[in-house]
């Protein structure tokens, strides 16, 4: 999932790309996916999610995802942000990444890929 907002980020809520709880040993959990921000201003008290998903009976937990936030200013966030590996009885997933990224400018293509 990709944003890219002008001016302000306000987040009161939850922005998630969670993996699947697996619900057997032929279904295991899913890793949790990727959200990719860029804003002039992030502020607000909710949460962005890329966690892997719950382990079934015998599987082991889906590992986190990646996050990317590229703002300049968060002056006004106060919430949190989480990349977790699945719970699991046979093997934790393992953590996903979250990579923030103050811009000095902001311009229009700013992120480097």
């Amino acid at each position: 999932m990709e944003l890219d907002i002008t001016k302000i980020l306000l987040i009161e809520g939850t922005i998630e790309a969670n993996g699947l709880a697996g619900y057997n040993y032929q279904n295991a959990a899913g890793s949790g996916g990727f959200i990719k921000v860029h804003t002039r201003d992030l502020e607000g008290a909710g949460q962005m999610e890329v966690t892997g998903g719950n382990a079934g009976t015998y599987t082991g937990g889906g590992g986190g995802g990646r996050m990317a936030i590229y703002y300049k200013n968060a002056d006004y966030w106060f919430g949190t942000l989480d990349a977790r590996g699945g719970t699991a009885s046979y093997g934790v997933g393992g953590a996903g990444t979250i990579y923030l990224k103050v811009l000095a400018t902001l311009t229009p293509n700013t992120i480097i890929q």
